[in-house]
């Protein structure tokens, strides 16, 4: 059983990382990578492997530490997400709001 201040805990973690996740979408957009890094998450959580041709074509345009960083926040969100929707956590009330 999560005790209600762990609940809050972790959607406030995943609050973070969702707001993490959405600025790195927004940079991506406007730099046109959006589908090497859509490309990119599906291989990883789907297979835990990446194809070298998504691997490429992001090294190419950041470097191995951004992918190293990516691949971080990606499975850390995967796992909030995962704990989240086990134990069925719902937001606060008072918590930030995700545009929709």
């Amino acid at each position: 059983m999560i005790f209600n201040s762990d609940r809050c805990a972790l959607v406030q973690s995943l609050q973070r990382a969702a707001v993490v996740a959405r600025e790195a979408v927004l940079h991506l957009c406007t730099n046109g990578s959006l589908y090497i890094l859509v490309t990119y998450v599906r291989q990883l959580m789907r297979t835990n492997r990446i194809d070298q041709a998504a691997f490429d074509a992001l090294k190419k345009r950041h470097n191995a530490q951004w992918l190293v960083e990516l691949t971080a926040a990606a499975n850390y969100f995967a796992l909030l997400s995962g704990v989240v929707n086990a134990f069925e956590v719902a937001a606060p009330a008072d918590g930030d709001k995700l545009p929709v």
